[in-house]
Order: C-alpha cells, then sequence, then structure tokens
C-alpha cells in the first residue's frame, strides 16, 4: 500500500532511470556507428521497436530492454510484481551488467577521442 504522492515519486525515478539508460544506449550506439542516420535507425530499432510490440498487447516485449523502465507502469502491476519476483535476479543482473558496458564503452571512446585531439 502506497499513496497516490508515493506512487508517482517512484514512477518518475523509474522513468528516470529509463531515460538514462535510453541516452546511455544511444550514445554508445553513436560513437559505434559514427553516422547520424545510422545511429537514429538503429536507436529506433532497439528502443522504440519493443515499446510498439508491448503496447500492441505482445506481452514478450514488456520485459525486453528499456521497456519496464521507460513506460514504468508495467514494474508496479500486480502481475508484474508477481512475475518480476520470480525473475528479479536475471532482470536485475541483466540491466546492470548492460549499463556497466555502456558505461566502459563510453569512457574508452571518450578517452580515446581525447587522446586524438590533444595528444
Amino acid at each position: 500500500n502506497i499513496s497516490i504522492l508515493g506512487y508517482l515519486i517512484l514512477l518518475s525515478l523509474i522513468r528516470l532511470i529509463g531515460l538514462i539508460g535510453a541516452m546511455m544506449l544511444v550514445f554508445a550506439i553513436s560513437v559505434k556507428l559514427k553516422s547520424t542516420i545510422s545511429t537514429a535507425l538503429v536507436s529506433t530499432l532497439v528502443l522504440v521497436m519493443p515499446l510498439l510490440l508491448s503496447l500492441l498487447n505482445i506481452n514478450i516485449f514488456d520485459y525486453i530492454l528499456l521497456t519496464p523502465l521507460l513506460s514504468g507502469n508495467i514494474l508496479l502491476k500486480d502481475y508484474s510484481i508477481n512475475l518480476f519476483q520470480k525473475r528479479r535476479m536475471i532482470y536485475l543482473s541483466i540491466t546492470l551488467i548492460s549499463t556497466i558496458v555502456i558505461y566502459i564503452l563510453s569512457y574508452l571512446s571518450l578517452k580515446s577521442s581525447y587522446k586524438r585531439s590533444y595528444g
């Protein structure tokens, strides 16, 4: 049992984490591809397609990539909480590992571009 204000704060925090993850993912894609058009296409496929398929009631896409974090409400539904309890460690491990990998790739890319620019 949670108050409406608590629910809205929790929902906002979940969505903020999802948006930060999406920004890091798009940044990593752009560093790797180095093309604006390619980055836009791949980012759309990776981020938007699971969301659209989830909205079309294809339930398997409810928990793929950043969909639960971007929509927020999926994680807080009763059936999701029961499903999430069973697979919580798997989902959190995948999210944590992918965030760390994206951070490391971003750091290495920035480090190499800094060395090229400033010697």
